[in-house]
């Protein structure tokens, strides 16, 4: 019943409020059972907020795993005209931000920023104009903070440089 899958939802929501992430993870799980019926809304968001738990609990690969069934899901819904689309739509930018997040998380900033550029031409295709301004500007300070940390690790000067150069060039895409 939708009413039970809700509350799983809530119930991990207020866990992960609390920072309590492995006690959030088994609700968010118990709240996706229903793939088929509920294609988009709410197993997104679920998704989205599990990979999230994973993420800040200190595992960025089951993070990155969830994330993905996120974005597999959206590539086969139900399409924008749907009601389920339109509430799914409005945070599609926590699902690539936290991608992005759990991949630097494993120090692969490479393919976190080549992934990000991807999620930000993702958002462009596929969210509401009225909102795509507010979540490709936060997906792109996920985008510069990520250089930012980048170059605070011991790597190559030039790979600094270009890090360097990409966080300007992102913050400087919000501006």
């Amino acid at each position: 019943h939708v009413d039970i899958l809700r509350a799983q939802s809530n119930i991990g929501l207020s866990y992960s409020w609390e920072g309590d992430y492995l006690s959030a993870i088994p609700h968010f799980e118990k709240a996706i059972v229903d793939q088929e019926r509920f294609a988009i809304f709410p197993n997104i968001y679920n998704r989205t907020k599990l990979g999230e738990c994973y993420r800040l609990s200190g595992d960025p690969a089951s993070a990155i795993r969830d994330f993905d069934i996120a974005l597999e899901t959206i590539s086969r819904g139900p399409g924008r005209d749907s009601i389920s689309w339109a509430k799914a739509s409005s945070f599609f930018h926590d699902l690539v931000s936290n991608r992005i997040n759990a991949m630097s998380a494993r120090r692969q900033w490479e393919l976190a920023l080549e992934q990000g550029k991807l999620g930000l031409e993702l958002l462009r295709r596929i969210v509401d104009p009225s909102d795509s301004l507010r979540q490709l500007t936060y997906v792109r300070l996920t985008l510069g903070k990520i250089c930012l940390d980048a170059t605070a690790q011991e790597i190559a000067p030039d790979s600094k440089n270009s890090l360097a150069k990409g966080a300007e060039d992102h913050f400087q895409g919000v501006l």
